[in-house]
């Protein structure tokens, strides 16, 4: 039978990398909402004004 300070230390290793993952994907994905809201910056400023301007 296992004592409950290795079930304990079992437990939080798992927890640690689950929680590892979920912080990798979430990095991960706020990455890629970055590199869209630049692209679509960037995007804006190539966008010819002079047209607004003349509606």
């Amino acid at each position: 039978m296992e004592s409950m300070w290795t079930v304990g230390a079992w437990d939080n290793m798992h927890l640690w990398e689950v929680s590892v993952e979920i912080l990798r994907q979430l990095v991960e994905k706020f990455e890629e909402e970055l590199n869209a809201a630049f692209a679509s910056i960037f995007t804006l400023n190539d966008f010819d004004f002079d047209i607004l301007r003349n509606e």
